[in-house]
């Protein structure tokens, strides 16, 4: 979680910045800021996609349940979902790494 995650895309880098979390925050960093996006049912999508330093589109959220990881279920705290998008980030980027 302390390593340096880089953006995907120029949407993940616009949130780091808009974010102040640098141009390549370890997971550590955008935790505190992720879990507050989580909190709020409007800015959960926004959370996902600086968590995993993407632009997250309408038919990923759908047929990969993204939105279902930052809503469901809604009693779930934000630290547990941020664990999820964490984990779907991680996920991603050693399949980045086998490629």
């Amino acid at each position: 979680m302390e390593l340096p995650r880089p953006p995907k895309d120029e949407h993940g880098k616009e949130l780091y910045q808009r974010y102040n979390l640098g141009e390549t925050p370890s997971l550590l960093q955008i935790e505190p800021v992720a879990k507050q996006l989580l909190d709020d049912v409007t800015t959960r999508i926004e959370a996902s996609e600086l968590v995993l330093g993407r632009h997250v589109g309408s038919e990923e959220i759908e047929q990969e349940g993204l939105l279902g990881i930052a809503n469901y279920p809604f009693s779930l705290e934000s630290g547990y979902r941020f664990i999820a998008l964490a984990q779907q980030r991680f996920r991603e980027d050693n399949k980045d790494k086998q490629a």
